[in-house]
């Protein structure tokens, strides 16, 4: 089992303080059980956090920077003609507009409802429409904010930054600026002019809601290849980011305390009763903890006596292997 979790330390000093405080017994027993904690370098200026990049590794999804196909994936989940080209994610959003650039607001912040989503989709897909672009509305119960699936040839083969790049984030230096996102750019601009007035946003307005006055395109990338079958079951933990977004650092500690307490130690638990069920049987159980640029990841195993002694000697300390994350 491979278990994901983004967000895992942030170098805000509000979350410093929260992860010296954080008392992980799970995770400190992970790593007495881990030979080396495997140590992977990322780049904040790429289009796909390596969060994503480590997640679609596990799910062998193939795919360049900017072009993991997770539209596509979800598109073959919905039965759509996945292997076709130019699948995208479209996330409505709010962008503030500032004199030096441009903030999204979390789009989780929005909250639209099914109807006002549905509504908005409805006006929207004619302006899309006129660009070959075809929207498609999906209720997705795994996704915390509302986003449509999109294609069309113009989003074949185009780059385009995650959303978490740009969440609670200027988008500027991650906006699309090919040659063949021009009729995108222009496109938001028609989509400002009609989301100004629209009835789901005046009757926001009424009770005090941010309106919708933009869209986000991501998720772009084509399928390839045949599905593996040798592949473990994955977990992405996404219970951490929203409160390492906000710095919430009492929030984020008490996610990481039920993280610890849940998954993480029922997962531990699982690997190790399977691997006394069978002593000859490594645990397949591996843990990446994803910081914003890079990563740890722990794979429980059986140590030789040697290296058991290491570790009654020199325990690993878990919240030293946070800050490692938070500094890098």
């Amino acid at each position: 089992m491979q278990i994901i979790v983004p967000a895992a330390a942030h170098p805000s000093e509000a979350l410093q303080q929260a992860r010296n405080a954080l008392e992980l017994p799970a995770l400190h027993a992970l790593l007495q059980r881990s030979a080396a904690p495997q140590w992977i370098a990322g780049d904040d200026s790429s289009l796909s956090p390596l969060s994503e990049q480590l997640h679609a590794q596990a799910l062998a999804l193939e795919g360049a920077d900017g072009l993991l196909p997770w539209a596509a994936r979800a598109a073959q989940s919905q039965g759509l003609d996945a292997r076709a080209p130019g699948w995208a994610w479209i996330t409505p959003c709010h962008w503030r507009v500032h004199s030096d650039h441009v903030y999204m607001d979390d789009p989780e912040r929005l909250r639209l409802t099914r109807g006002d989503a549905d509504a908005l989709l409805r006006d929207m897909q004619p302006f899309f429409a006129a660009d070959g672009i075809t929207l498609y509305p999906t209720h997705d119960a795994d996704a915390a904010c509302v986003r449509w699936l999109a294609h069309g040839s113009v989003l074949a083969g185009l780059p385009t930054a995650s959303l978490e790049r740009v969440r609670a984030a200027s988008v500027d230096a991650w906006m699309p600026r090919q040659a063949q996102a021009k009729g995108l750019r222009r496109l938001q601009n028609e989509m400002q002019m009609l989301l100004y007035t629209h009835p789901v946003n005046a009757a926001r307005a009424h009770a005090g809601q941010l309106p919708v006055n933009a869209f986000w395109v991501s998720g772009t990338g084509t399928l390839s290849g045949a599905a593996r079958a040798d592949t473990q079951p994955v977990t992405l933990v996404q219970t951490l980011r929203s409160h390492a977004l906000s710095d919430d650092a009492q929030g984020w500690s008490q996610a990481w305390t039920a993280l610890d307490s849940g998954v993480l130690a029922d997962a531990l638990h699982s690997a190790l009763a399977a691997t006394q069920i069978n002593a000859q049987r490594q645990s397949a159980l591996s843990v990446t903890l994803c910081g914003p640029r890079n990563a740890w990841r722990l794979t429980a195993q059986r140590l030789d006596f040697w290296q058991q002694l290491r570790r009654r000697l020199r325990p690993l300390d878990e919240r030293a292997l946070l800050a490692r994350l938070d500094s890098a």
